[in-house]
C-alpha cells in the first residue's frame, strides 16, 4: 500500500493479519504511533513505514518479530532512544531509522548482536556519545550511515573488521582523534565521508592503497601534513580536503603549499641500562643534505646545555639490514607531548584533562623565550632555529617546556663568502607555512629576527587558540592583525575560552573586585602586545628576545599578586 495518500493512523486490528510476511505502508500520510498489536505478526519479514508522519517512541515490540530482516522507519517523527529489544531480531539485514528525532546513545547490546546486518542507517537524528566498538561484530555490513548526529569520541578501530563495507558515512558529527589504521583493511570501500568533524592527525598513506575507493571526503576537519599520492588521491574530482588549513603536498591540482622537509621521523623507544623512554629521530637519508644535517646537528647539540632545550642523549651512525646508511639522534622523551597536542585538545574541548590555563601558557612562553635567548646570545655561536612552532615545544612531566628539533638550525659562522655577518643562507630552510616571516619568501636568508617572528605567532596562537593558517586569516587579516585590532578592550573576546578556567572561589573574588578584572585584562593585553610586536612586518622593528623575556617575567610577577589560579 506504499506511495498512496492514506491518512489517519495504522489500525490496531492490523495485528489480526498474523499470516503477513511483508507490510508496506511507505510514503503515505500516516500519523500517531505504531500500534502494539503489530507484535502479533510473528511471520513478518519486511516492515516498511518510511516516509510518513508517525511519532512517539519506537516501540519495544519489534523484538518480538524475530523473523524480521527489513525494518524501515526513516523520514518520520519518532523520538526517544533506540530500543534495546532490536537485539532479538538476529536475522536483521536492513535497518533504516534515519531522519527522525531520536536521541541518546547507540545501545551496545543491540548492535553487538545484529551480526547479519548489511545496511544500517542512523543518519539525521540527534544521537550522542561514542560509536560503540561492537559495530565491528557486523561482519556482513555493506553500508553504514551515521551522518548528521552528535556522535563524539574516536572512530572505533574495530570498524576495520567490517571488510565487506562499500559505503561509510560519518560526516557531520563531533568525532575526534585520527583515522584508524585498521581502515587499510577495508578493501571493498567505494565511498568514505568523514567531513565536518573534529578529526586530526595526518591522512593515512594506506588510504591510497584501497583499490576501488572512488570518493573520499575529509573536508572541514583538522588534518595536517602531507596529502598522499596515488589511488583516489590522484583524482581531483574524487577527493575533497577543503577546510583543513594545515595540509600540504598532494597532486598539483589541489594547489596546496609544498610540504617542508625537517629530514626524518621520530619514534618512541627504550635503551638498555637507561631509565625511562627515549625519542629517536631517524634521518631520511634520501633527502638532499641529510648527512650534512646530521653532522651539523651532532656537533651543535653535543655542546648545547640549557634546561629549556631538548637534551640529546646520544647519536648513531651505522648501516641498516639492507646495507643502507642509517643515522639517528636520541633525545630524552617528553611525557606530556607537544604544545600542539595540548592546544588542539583545548580547541576540540576533549574530555581529557589537557587544558592549559593562562599561567601555564605564560610559563611556556617564558621557557621558550629563555631557550631562544640562549640560542641567540648565550651560546658560543649564534644559532637560528628556523622551526619554532607548537609541535616543536615539548613538555616534561612537570610541564617545563623544552624547545626541540634542531634539524633546520644552522650555525651562523657557516656562511658563504657573500653573506653578511649575522645571517646565513640555505635553500633547504623552508620552515612551516604560517610561522615563517614574509622576508623568507623573498630571500633564502635566515636571521634571528625570523625566529622572533615565529615566536610571536606561537604566543598569539597560545592566546587565541587559533592557528595562523585558519581559513579566517587571509591577506587582509592575519593572526597578528586579528589580535592587534582587539587591543586592549576586546582581549576577552578573542582569547581561547579555555584560557581562563576559574574555580568558583576565584570567580567570586574577581566578581567582587573590579580592579582585579582590569588587572587580568591588562596582563592578557600585555601578552598580546608582545606577540604582535614580535610579528612586526619589518625585521628591524621586532623585539629582541631579551626584552621579550623581561616583559613576560613582569606579567608573571603581576599575576602572582592576585592570589588566584588563572
Amino acid at each position: 500500500m506504499g506511495f498512496n495518500r492514506i491518512t489517519g493512523s495504522i489500525p490496531n486490528e492490523i495485528g489480526q493479519l498474523d499470516g503477513l510476511t511483508t507490510l508496506g505502508l511507505e510514503h503515505n500520510f500516516l500519523q500517531r504511533t505504531v500500534p502494539h498489536s503489530i507484535r502479533k505478526l510473528e511471520n513478518l519479514g519486511e516492515l516498511l513505514l518510511l516516509g510518513n508522519q508517525l511519532s512517539g517512541r519506537i516501540p519495544d515490540i519489534f523484538g518480538n518479530l524475530t523473523k524480521l530482516f527489513t525494518l524501515m522507519l526513516s523520514i518520520n517523527n519518532f523520538e526517544g532512544t533506540i530500543p534495546i529489544s532490536l537485539k532479538y531480531c538476529k536475522g536483521m539485514q536492513l535497518l533504516d531509522i534515519s531522519h527522525n528525532n531520536l536521541s541518546g546513545n547507540i545501545p551496545k547490546l543491540t548492535f553487538g548482536q545484529l551480526e547479519s546486518i548489511i545496511h544500517l542507517d542512523l543518519s539525521s537524528n540527534s544521537l550522542i556519545g561514542p560509536i560503540p566498538s561492537e559495530i565491528g561484530n557486523m561482519k556482513q555490513l555493506v553500508e553504514l550511515r551515521l551522518s548528521e548526529n552528535s556522535f563524539s569520541g574516536d572512530i572505533p578501530m574495530e570498524l576495520g573488521k567490517c571488510i565487506q563495507v562499500t559505503d561509510l558515512d560519518m560526516s557531520g558529527n563531533f568525532l575526534h582523534g585520527t583515522i584508524p589504521s585498521s581502515f587499510s583493511s577495508l578493501k571493498s570501500l567505494v565511498n568514505l565521508d568523514l567531513s565536518n568533524n573534529n578529526l586530526s592527525g595526518t591522512i593515512p598513506q594506506q588510504l591510497k592503497d584501497l583499490p576501488i575507493l572512488k570518493t573520499l571526503n575529509l573536508s572541514h576537519n583538522h588534518f595536517y601534513g602531507e596529502v598522499p599520492k596515488g589511488g583516489a588521491f590522484d583524482n581531483i574530482t574524487a577527493i575533497s580536503l577543503t577546510g583543513n588549513e594545515d595540509l600540504c603536498g598532494g597532486i598539483p591540482q589541489l594547489k596546496l603549499p609544498t610540504c617542508p622537509r625537517s629530514f626524518g621521523s621520530v619514534y618512541k623507544g627504550t635503551l638498555r641500562h637507561f631509565e625511562g623512554f627515549i625519542a629517536v629521530k631517524v634521518l631520511n637519508l634520501q633527502a638532499h643534505g641529510a648527512s650534512k644535517s646530521f653532522i651539523t646537528e651532532c656537533k651543535t647539540l653535543s655542546n648545547v646545555r640549557h634546561r629549556n632545550l631538548l637534551k640529546i642523549l646520544t647519536s648513531c651512525s651505522s648501516v641498516d639490514y639492507n646495507g643502507n646508511d642509517f643515522k639517528a639522534l636520541v633525545y630524552e622523551f617528553m611525557p606530556n607531548g607537544s604544545l600542539e597536542n595540548w592546544l588542539l585538545a583545548n580547541e576540540l574541548d576533549e574530555p581529557r584533562d589537557l587544558h592549559l590555563n593562562f599561567e601555564q601558557r605564560l610559563d611556556v612562553a617564558i621557557y621558550v623565550a629563555h631557550a631562544l635567548d640562549y640560542l641567540h646570545h648565550g651560546f658560543e655561536e649564534t644559532i637560528v632555529h628556523c622551526e619554532i612552532k607548537p609541535s616543536n615545544v615539548l613538555l616534561s612531566d612537570d610541564m617545563v617546556a623544552h624547545l626541540g628539533d634542531f634539524g633546520l638550525a644552522r650555525l651562523l659562522h657557516e656562511v658563504t663568502s657573500y653573506s653578511s655577518v649575522g645571517q646565513t643562507t640555505s635553500s633547504a630552510i623552508k620552515g612551516t607555512i604560517g610561522y615563517i616571516p614574509l622576508e623568507y619568501g623573498e630571500s633564502v636568508q635566515v636571521t634571528t629576527k625570523g625566529d622572533i617572528y615565529s615566536y610571536g605567532i606561537l604566543m598569539l596562537e597560545m592566546l587565541t587558540g587559533k592557528k595562523p593558517t585558519y581559513s579566517m586569516f587571509r591577506e587582509d587579516l592575519s593572526l597578528s592583525k586579528f589580535c592587534m585590532l582587539a587591543l586592549p578592550d576586546r582581549i576577552f573576546q578573542i582569547m581561547d575560552p579555555n584560557l581562563l578556567v576559574l574555580s568558583d572561589r576565584d570567580h567570586r573574588k574577581i566578581m567582587q573586585n573590579s580592579n582585579m578584572e582590569c588587572n587580568i585584562q591588562e596582563c592578557l593585553a600585555s601578552f598580546a602586545r608582545i606577540g604582535v610586536a614580535c610579528c612586526a612586518e619589518l625585521p628591524g622593528e621586532r623585539m629582541d628576545i631579551k626584552d621579550v623575556f623581561a616583559e613576560l617575567l613582569a606579567i608573571k610577577q603581576k599575576l602572582s599578586t592576585f592570589n588566584i589560579v588563572i
